[in-house]
């Protein structure tokens, strides 16, 4: 349907990852699916220095993508006359120990491999040591993921003609801890990592690397998101959900953890969120029915099996209308 739709504005496509040749001719990668997707493509051929654009095929709020699916004609029909601009975003370098990782578009997370493990480590920016910290995790964050996990971890809201990234610990035993703005020239090394488990550096939600003792972390290759003209405000439309992110943050961490597991890995069952935390089925839930009745996840019937329900994040068209019920 897109590749039709797309041939009749005169606009000439070719597949991916099937037909490779064209990414070296392409003007940008038409990506159709969740903010998941739009990440994993950004994995896949980020280095390409390809414009991405976002086509959504799912309800729910999908803040890298700019075109739903039932618009797609109207959307291409823009993108052919010109009518979209370039939204570049800083992605970040990651090298665990001795292996390069994938760059990161939102954020690198370093984390326990276990739940409810506290996490001892050395943050360095520049060489110059800052602090020593004891707490769930770290999370470091670009601009354009500065909304996303480290929001809800407590972090700024940056815009993302922004030149920094944004450092959140996460649950951290010092309360004196507070998100750290550093520029995006910065060196950034996790050193002397340690737990009564094994560490994780998660890259976007997506790729897992354990780590042994070091991370480091620098300005990566940029990449390019294809934002159409008169397209939904993203940013300003994070801003008006920092009501919610209060909300969120008042949550048991068992809810929050199900919540960034869903906007992740996208509509889920209860069973998968389980299966995906390791929380007890119980808590999970106790964290669903939270998150209902806060308006932020919203459930429908599974079509494969409609004895169970498949739960995904509420856009915030569907919140408003919630809200005026």
């Amino acid at each position: 349907m897109v590749k039709s739709t797309a041939m009749k504005l005169g606009l000439d496509v070719g597949l991916l990852p099937d037909e490779d040749t064209h990414l070296q001719k392409a003007d940008l990668i038409m990506v159709i699916g969740s903010d998941r997707d739009i990440l994993r493509a950004f994995q896949d051929y980020g280095d390409a220095s390809v414009p991405i654009l976002g086509i959504s095929d799912a309800r729910g709020s999908a803040f890298l993508t700019d075109v739903p699916l039932s618009g797609l004609q109207d959307g291409l029909r823009q993108v052919s006359k010109g009518e979209y601009r370039l939204e570049v975003c800083n992605r970040l370098a990651v090298r665990v120990d001795d292996h390069q990782l994938p760059s990161a578009l939102n954020e690198v997370a370093i984390f326990p491999a276990k739940t409810a493990v506290l996490m001892e480590y050395k943050l360095s920016v520049d060489g110059e040591e800052v602090y020593r910290d004891y707490s769930d995790g770290l999370i470091i964050a670009t601009p354009t993921g500065s909304s996303a996990y480290a929001m809800s971890a407590g972090g700024p809201l940056v815009l993302p003609q922004s030149s920094v990234f944004v450092l959140v610990s996460v649950n951290s035993m010092d309360i004196s801890r507070r998100p750290l703005v550093v520029p995006d020239a910065s060196l950034i090394e996790i050193s002397e990592v340690s737990a009564r488990s094994d560490c994780e550096v998660i890259i976007d939600g997506l790729c897992r690397e354990k780590v042994e003792d070091r991370v480091e972390i620098r300005s990566g290759k940029t990449g390019s998101l294809v934002r159409i003209d008169g397209g939904s405000p993203k940013r300003m439309e994070a801003i008006r959900r920092i009501r919610s992110m209060e909300e969120i943050m008042k949550m048991p961490p068992s809810a929050k953890l199900v919540l960034k597991t869903i906007e992740y890995e996208g509509p889920l069952t209860a069973r998968e969120v389980g299966s995906k935390t390791l929380l007890p089925s119980r808590t999970v839930r106790h964290a669903i029915s939270i998150l209902l009745r806060s308006g932020l996840v919203g459930r429908s019937p599974q079509l494969r099996d409609l004895r169970s329900d498949i739960f995904y994040i509420l856009s915030q068209e569907a919140e408003e209308k919630q809200e005026t019920r």
